[in-house]
């Protein structure tokens, strides 16, 4: 009588290659995906970054805090000025606030008087 080998053996070994070859491409979608998640969050830095700045060539002194807020949007941050800024501030109106628009590749400082208007502009941008 002749001796057959098992089959099972051969398919069991066969599904296990299987197997690693779908662990090996879940790894690799999974690298693909948060790939791309990193790509988009880049993007979305440097739009807005964008953004804000277009907008901001847009003002100039004397301009009224509510059109600073109509054509910016809603500040980051809004301070009360300190005295630190008057190296920025070149007009002879005293700040009274600052608004502040920060993103992660600069930050845009808008000086407002108390009479609300604006008395300086300044922008901290990196390259």
């Amino acid at each position: 009588m002749t001796t057959r080998t098992p089959v099972v053996p051969a398919i069991a070994d066969r599904r296990g290659s299987v197997r690693r070859l779908r662990g090996i491409e879940v790894v690799l979608g999974a690298g693909v995906i948060l790939f791309l998640m990193i790509l988009v969050t880049i993007g979305a830095v440097v739009l807005r970054s964008e953004l804000v700045n277009r907008r901001f060539l847009k003002l100039a002194p004397g301009m009224s805090a509510n059109v600073v807020v109509d054509v910016m949007g809603r500040p980051s941050a809004v301070e009360r000025c300190t005295g630190r800024e008057a190296l920025l501030d070149t007009s002879e109106r005293p700040c009274a606030e600052q608004y502040i628009y920060r993103s992660f590749l600069g930050r845009w400082i808008i000086g407002v008087d108390s009479g609300r208007r604006v008395v300086f502009l300044h922008q901290y941008v990196s390259e």
